[in-house]
């Protein structure tokens, strides 16, 4: 029989333990915003090493099609990376799991001003949640690439790195006013997204893709392979180490529409997920080079309309 000193220390072990867990976890909590007269949510993640500290830098995580910022959560686990590279995560959710950009199977929503949205969070999260206007980045999967894509084609100045994984950049007249840092990442038997192009829906090739990119920031040093094996390549367009800006694409030779490095998910109808390859620590490693111009434009139009735990 144990005794009540064991079972006090024990008792006294188990919440020490619930206290340590609580403080690795960080906070994660709900805001409804206005955007016009539309009511739009996210959710945001602080690390607990960044709950004391000013401006924070920044990650926005587009979810993709039939997902949403709980989902794109899970799928991807990112706030375990964000912790340990010292990132605030914001997830927004999409109308109806669909953001209402670019081009593809996912662009179904045809009517909701996601372009607003994205354009207004930037501001909105460097005001409420102490974020560094300067250090606010952009990554999206799929649909939610699509979104990244706007950024940085239309409102770049308000971001100072992107990511955009398992989609090419579909984007009407994209000429971007600032050269916004960026990784493509796709995989080569991608069956949603083809990695070379075209289909269904005429969809930009990954190469072409990262080839814009690089002829509109004008820059001139040689593709270099930065990392890769027998299972994916990663090639970098800059000017050198200390270049203000650069491009990278990364291959997956025999992966399909999948966030490398994340959970398997319907792999049948999608493909594999390279798994060699973590998609959330590479890409927070490539943020973390670069500051942007210090776009923040004032007071944003958004309201803040509830804040949930």
């Amino acid at each position: 029989m144990r005794t009540p000193s064991f079972l006090a220390k024990l008792f006294s072990f188990l919440l020490l333990l619930c206290s340590v867990q609580s403080a690795v976890a960080g906070e994660f909590f709900k805001e409804e915003i206005m955007i016009g007269e539309e009511a739009r949510e996210y959710y945001v993640y602080i690390p607990s090493k960044l709950k004391d500290k000013t401006n924070r830098p920044a990650i926005i995580a587009f979810h993709g099609y039939k997902s949403d910022a709980k989902g794109f959560r899970w799928l991807i686990e990112p706030d375990k990376w964000a912790d340990k590279h010292g990132f605030v995560m914001i997830y927004p959710n999409a109308v109806k799991k669909s953001w209402n950009a670019g081009k593809g199977m996912g662009s179904q929503n045809k009517t909701t001003d996601d372009d607003r949205f994205a354009a207004e969070l930037p501001s909105v999260v460097a005001e409420r949640h102490d974020i560094d206007s300067k250090r606010i980045y952009a990554m999206g999967f799929s649909n939610g690439a699509q979104v990244v894509a706007k950024l940085i084609c239309h409102h770049s100045v308000q971001i100072a790195g992107a990511a955009m994984v398992a989609q090419s950049l579909n984007e009407d007249n994209c000429r971007p006013a600032y050269k916004v840092p960026v990784v493509i990442m796709h995989g080569m038997k991608d069956p949603a997204a083809p990695y070379k192009g075209g289909g269904k829906f005429k969809l930009a090739s990954h190469q072409q893709s990262v080839d814009y990119l690089k002829d509109w920031y004008e820059i001139k040093g040689k593709k270099q392979q930065i990392k890769g094996d027998k299972t994916y390549k990663c090639s970098e367009y800059s000017e050198g180490k200390k270049a203000s800006t650069s491009v990278i694409g990364c291959s997956m030779f025999n992966n399909g529409h999948q966030w490398p490095g994340s959970r398997d998910f319907l792999v049948k109808q999608l493909g594999t997920t390279n798994k060699n390859l973590s998609a959330n620590d590479f890409i927070m490693s490539f943020f973390k080079r670069y500051k942007g111009v210090a776009p923040y434009m004032g007071k944003s139009k958004a309201a803040v309309i509830t804040a949930k735990k």
